[in-house]
C-alpha cells in the first residue's frame, strides 16, 4: 500500500529566494512540536527533518502551532525543481520527508 502524503506545498519566495513553510497540524501529527531541536538532512531526491536532542535548528512559533520555515540553501537543489513538494512522515519517528512532484 503506497504512503499518501501527509500534505503537498508550494515552494514560495521569500527576498527572491525558495522557501518551504510547515505549520501546525503537519508538524503535531508527525509528533513534531514547538520547542524541539531538528536537522535537515539532504538525501537523494529528497530533505529529510530530524528530530534530534541536539539538532542545530529549533522548532518555532507556539505551543499550539508549531512552525518549520526553510528557505535559500536548503531548498536550492534541482530535486526542487518542480515548485511542488509532498510531505510525508519518515519510517523513523519524528521524521518527515519532503520530496519533489513532478508538475
Amino acid at each position: 500500500m503506497k504512503k499518501s502524503p501527509l500534505v503537498t506545498r508550494k515552494i514560495g519566495m521569500n527576498r527572491g529566494k525558495p522557501r518551504i513553510w510547515l505549520e501546525g497540524a503537519v508538524l503535531t501529527n508527525a509528533n513534531i512540536h514547538h520547542g524541539m531541536r531538528f536537522d535537515i538532512v539532504n538525501s537523494p531526491n529528497s530533505l529529510v527533518i530530524v528530530c534530534k536532542v541536539d539538532g542545530k535548528r529549533k522548532i518555532a512559533g507556539k505551543p499550539n502551532r508549531p512552525i518549520i520555515d526553510m528557505s535559500a540553501g536548503t531548498i536550492t537543489a534541482s530535486e526542487f525543481i518542480s515548485k511542488i513538494v509532498k510531505v510525508e512522515k519518515g519510517k523513523h519517528p519524528r521524521t518527515l520527508v519532503i520530496t519533489g512532484l513532478p508538475v
